[in-house]
């Protein structure tokens, strides 16, 4: 092996890492990306545990919310339910109690008005007979005398109407009404008057009259009547006191007033009636007053049995 002359110094390139890296294209973009992907690397361990902190978050913005805490309590509301859901009465128990609070709640603000149309409603009951629970009080029949037999559409009475003059005149007036609904009735009698003289100790048979009657009613209320009725009575004709062969006259009243029942017993009632004459232009009714008064009494038919609610 040859040695170089001493005095030539040879000549080495500066050979380095960063010249290499520097130099190298390729090399160098490759060194940029890595930096990037370094920084990208440390921006997601910022997000990662930013997300880590999302669920807690979102639940508690969750529970603040109104309609998840109304949730919370109904459900906790219907746990003593679920584990009660074997026992039949205590389930009832709980229905109840349920009911009550939300009725409670839906008429905050309104007790007064409440408790008001409960005190009406509870008059109207006890007004009405046949009413075991609230719903009847507003149902309506198409035909409340449909299932009822002709016995208890009928009702018999009797009524009497006293007047005096010389003697004593006392009308009889046996009758029978008819039912056609709740509110309306229609009855046809027969009236026959005698006439006694306590001085005489005795009959006035020239002071008879008789003849048929008809009425109609309208129960406005209970136990109040609108009456009107329609009557044709025939008098004895009378010449000084004695009576002749000649017949009598037959002499027509409209009568129009208002009828009072009471109550006597289970099955009797009595009622008071207030009448006036509306028609007598001649002035030959049969009364002494336009203004009349009668009382009588009447058999009510049978109740039927009341179906009560299970």
């Amino acid at each position: 092996m040859e040695t170089p002359a001493l005095g030539v110094t040879p000549t080495i390139p500066d050979i380095s890492l960063n010249n290499v890296l520097n130099e190298a294209t390729p090399i160098g973009e490759l060194k940029d990306q890595l930096n990037e992907v370094s920084e990208i690397k440390s921006s997601m361990e910022d997000y990662k545990s930013d997300l880590k902190n999302i669920p807690e978050t979102i639940e508690g913005k969750v529970a603040d919310m109104q309609q998840v805490k109304d949730l919370q309590s109904e459900i906790s509301q219907l746990e003593p339910i679920s584990t009660d859901y074997n026992d039949p009465d205590k389930l009832r128990e709980l229905a109840l109690r349920s009911a009550k609070q939300q009725a409670i709640n839906h008429f905050a603000g309104h007790e007064k008005q409440l408790q008001d149309l409960m005190n009406q409603l509870s008059k109207k009951k006890s007004a009405l007979k046949g009413t075991d629970c609230v719903i009847d009080l507003f149902k309506k029949e198409n035909n409340p005398m449909r299932n009822k037999t002709i016995m208890q559409l009928l009702v018999p009475g009797l009524t009497f109407q006293a007047q005096y003059r010389s003697v004593v005149f006392l009308d009889i007036n046996p009758s029978i009404n008819f039912l056609i609904s709740n509110r309306w009735s229609a009855g046809l009698g027969w009236n026959e008057r005698i006439a006694y003289d306590f001085k005489q100790w005795s009959f006035q048979n020239q002071y008879r009259i008789f003849g048929p009657r008809v009425m109609v009613l309208f129960k406005l209320k209970q136990h109040f009547n609108l009456i009107a009725s329609y009557e044709i009575m025939q008098t004895e004709s009378v010449v000084g006191g004695l009576r002749t062969d000649e017949k009598g006259k037959w002499i027509t009243s409209y009568f129009a007033g208002v009828k009072r029942d009471f109550k006597l017993s289970s099955r009797f009632q009595g009622h008071i009636q207030v009448l006036y004459n509306l028609y007598d232009p001649e002035k030959t009714a049969p009364y002494q007053s336009r203004v009349n008064l009668r009382f009588g009494i009447e058999l009510r038919p049978p109740k039927k049995p009341i179906k009560k609610l299970v």
